[in-house]
């Protein structure tokens, strides 16, 4: 599901982590200077100083001469503004005698340091992972490898594996589908079907990145102002919705583009498509959908998810508060905090669940504001 933030110019809502393009992988909607879909209002004008120098006023700091029209620079601005801060953070996440936070912090640092990644501590994580039994920890050592250590892999990276994430984590199908899409990939079509099997006996799915938040919410410094404590929200947030492990398109390579589907896989992938549907985000329902004829899905089995998943992503966007870099004034902060806050209690998914609960709107209503709002160009 999209994350409702306000920046420049208007973005298309998607199925949730199907976007990943820089700040858009933050799931961003841009402003298009009237009322949108989910009740943003329009971007304000630029802040001007009295001396005719752009600028704006930033919550507990006052008027800084940063352009409120650059996002960029805003940006810039925030992220030296809050380096102490997230130094603190992430020192407090690995201090943690949980795993799950102590993974959360060296991959926030990972992250952090950008393409020129710590060997040292792309290494602290891995042996983290290696040595735990939490599968938090290891799926985000996994992602760490296959997606921050490139493009040439860490060697310590063979210490982490999907069989290895499997073997701790056994009631996951995500990391059951990676090994079954990477024995395809070898050429083992037994050893596919075998993981896929296992993979549809499971009954939740996980890919660690959507833990992110939650894990980290709590170790946020207690002392810093509040602009700085949304930013950092707003960058956790940012590295979940670039999680994108490719577990759905495993799914959809293995169970509808393969020629060499037998009955054992077909039954597995119908098994999968249930999973889909009832555990996962709207991500996992769309791929459900596509599965749904080899789980003999009548026509309005298939209407009735989409109906529903249409409603949790208009939920989502409505649920949101707009971080809006444009206008960074106490109100909106302490607005996005308390989203932020909710957000990691529930996470994404519950929270457009529990908005589609309380909001007073129906479900169809929901699907059709979500629908016509896909049919508008960008």
């Amino acid at each position: 599901m999209a994350i409702a933030w306000l920046v420049m110019g208007r973005a298309r809502r998607t199925d949730h982590a199907s976007s990943i393009d820089g700040v858009r992988a933050a799931g961003l909607r841009k402003g298009t200077g009237g009322t949108q879909a989910g009740g943003a209002a329009a971007l304000p004008s630029p802040a001007v100083s009295a001396n005719g120098a752009q600028g704006m006023e930033v919550c507990g700091i006052g008027h800084v001469d940063v352009d409120p029209g650059d996002p960029a620079a805003v940006g810039n601005y925030l992220q030296d503004l809050t380096k102490d801060a997230f130094i603190r953070w992430q020192a407090a996440m690995t201090a943690s005698g949980d795993d799950a936070a102590r993974a959360v912090g060296l991959y926030a640092q990972l992250r952090h340091d950008g393409a020129g990644y710590d060997a040292a501590t792309l290494g602290a994580l891995i042996q983290l992972a290696a040595d735990s039994r939490d599968p938090v920890a290891y799926g985000i050592a996994y992602q760490a490898c296959a997606k921050v250590a490139t493009p040439a892999p860490d060697p310590l990276c063979g210490l982490i594996s999907a069989a290895g994430w499997a073997k701790i984590d056994s009631d996951n199908a995500v990391p059951w589908i990676l090994m079954a899409g990477q024995q395809q990939k070898a050429g083992n079509a037994e050893a596919v079907t075998t993981a896929m099997a296992r993979a549809a006996q499971a009954t939740r799915i996980s890919s660690g990145g959507e833990s992110l938040h939650a894990v980290a919410a709590p170790l946020l410094p207690r002392d810093i102002p509040p602009l700085e404590s949304m930013q950092l929200s707003v960058t956790m947030v940012g590295y979940e919705a670039a999680w994108g492990l490719p577990y759905l398109q495993d799914v959809q390579r293995l169970c509808i583009e393969a020629t060499d589907v037998d009955d054992r896989r077909r039954a597995a992938c119908a098994r999968l498509a249930e999973l889909l549907a009832a555990k996962g985000n709207t991500a996992d329902m769309a791929v459900a959908g596509k599965l749904g004829p080899m789980a003999g899905w009548p026509a309005d089995r298939f209407e009735a998810m989409t109906k529903l998943r249409y409603a949790l992503n208009q939920a989502a966007a409505e649920a949101a508060v707009a971080v809006d870099y444009r206008s960074l004034d106490c109100d909106a902060v302490q607005k996005a905090n308390a989203y932020f806050s909710k957000r990691a209690q529930l996470g994404e998914s519950g929270l457009a669940r529990d908005y589609l609960q309380h909001s007073g709107k129906t479900m169809d209503e929901l699907a059709l504001e979500y629908h016509n709002s896909r049919q508008r160009p960008d």
